[in-house]
């Protein structure tokens, strides 16, 4: 949402569009400039150092966005420097605590970083499905239905970004196949 993952999906969408293979490169230089704002974690991640407030790995800001760029080019052009990140970005993604559960800042997001893996693998596999499981944890019932709390828990959100929305566009994305944000592309379909 916030850095160069954004750019370098429009650069995608480009080459989409025109066949022309300078966009490839262009979509390449912008995830290398949001790879530099990565710190090798201890685990073998590759999360976004957020300044004093430690790292991010989340899809708006953070190691899920790159991710989900990042393996769209490597369908295109699996030489691309981005493409070496790919192991430590999904390793991010598999993480066991996450404080929220949206889509962009949240569970949701990091499963559906990993749910675009071109290489999917049990251990991908596995942590979608501990993702979409755990989402059970932020359940509120409300109304005679479900709500999720929003950033920092403190009360309910419906939106797509923090709330129930991303969530139940998150699980449709999933499990039907349907593109979890029309600019994302189609998501492809897991196992649940």
């Amino acid at each position: 949402m916030y850095g160069w993952s954004g750019p370098a999906l429009l650069f995608l969408r480009l080459y989409e569009r025109t066949g022309e293979p300078a966009w490839l490169s262009f979509a390449d230089q912008a995830l290398e400039r949001d790879l530099e704002e990565c710190v090798p974690a201890l685990d073998g991640s590759l999360p976004v150092r957020d300044g004093n407030r430690g790292s991010r790995r989340g899809a708006g800001i953070g190691s899920a966005g790159i991710l989900i760029v990042t393996e769209q080019l490597a369908r295109y052009r699996f030489d691309a420097k981005a493409a070496r990140s790919l192991p430590a970005l999904r390793v991010a993604c598999r993480g066991e605590f996450v404080l929220h559960p949206g889509l962009l800042n949240g569970r949701c997001g990091l499963a559906a970083g990993l749910a675009f893996s071109s290489t999917p693998d049990r251990r991908t596999q596995d942590a979608i499905d501990r993702h979409l499981t755990r989402l059970s944890w932020y359940a509120v019932p409300f109304r005679g239905g479900l709500a999720f709390p929003g950033t920092r828990l403190l009360r309910l959100s419906a939106d797509v970004a923090t709330g129930g929305a991303g969530v139940l566009r998150t699980l449709a994305a999933l499990q039907d196949g349907i593109e979890l944000l029309p600019f994302l592309g189609p998501t492809p379909r897991v196992r649940h």
